[in-house]
């Protein structure tokens, strides 16, 4: 996962088709991306795995035109370990899966913070 790059903007402008619509949208995003982590730990810390599903498949939606890709990378895991039994089955993770759930999220921590800086200093540069 270390060849994955924090912001892609060059990926970003390719989808959205200009370079300053991936900035601005970038800018929005690293913005909201806190108070959407905070939803998302609130809803596993209460085991609400339902909601917890449907808030990591909107911030991976997001973060799929963003220009982030280790967060969209890291939710993409998550995503993809609590789909079957969250979704299919409607029952929450079996322990080992929620071990998987909580060190990823340890791991969206990081890559938030990473992202942020290097938004921020990309953004100034522009």
């Amino acid at each position: 996962m270390d060849d994955i790059l924090w912001v892609d903007l060059e990926h970003g402008s390719s989808i959205l088709g200009s370079k300053d619509v991936a900035i601005d949208l970038l800018v929005i995003f690293t913005k909201k991306l806190t108070q959407e982590i905070d939803i998302i730990r609130k809803h596993r810390q209460d085991k609400q795995w339902r909601k917890f599903y449907e808030a990591i498949h909107k911030l991976h939606g997001a973060a799929c035109y963003s220009s982030t890709p280790k967060i969209k990378h890291t939710l993409q895991t998550i995503e993809h370990i609590c789909r079957k039994p969250v979704i299919q089955e409607e029952t929450a993770p079996c322990h080992s899966d929620v071990n998987k759930i909580d060190h990823a999220l340890k791991q969206l921590d990081v890559d938030a913070q990473q992202t942020k800086k290097y938004a921020l200093k990309l953004v100034s540069s522009e």
